[in-house]
């Protein structure tokens, strides 16, 4: 018993529709539960799907943590 047309059609337009939020997390974005929220609310309407694709595609950026305690605790050299 296979898939009916009209089932396969409904698969394909949820992927779709849900495509920025499988995007965002196969990326490993931080924001893929805020994709997930602009999908669902905002993204039957073409601006909110857009908006939900640019946010999973957007680059991620590189942050350097710093320990601000080692910093402040190292020796200091007097001369």
């Amino acid at each position: 018993m296979g898939l009916g047309t009209d089932t396969l059609v409904i698969l394909f337009l949820f992927g779709i529709y849900f495509a920025p939020v499988l995007i965002a997390t196969s990326r490993g974005m931080n924001n893929a539960g805020s994709v997930l929220v602009v999908c669902l609310f905002l993204g039957w309407t073409v601006f909110g799907w857009i908006a939900a694709l640019v946010m999973a595609l957007h680059r991620r950026e590189a942050y350097t943590i710093v320990n601000v305690q080692e910093i402040l605790a190292a020796p200091t050299k007097t001369h």
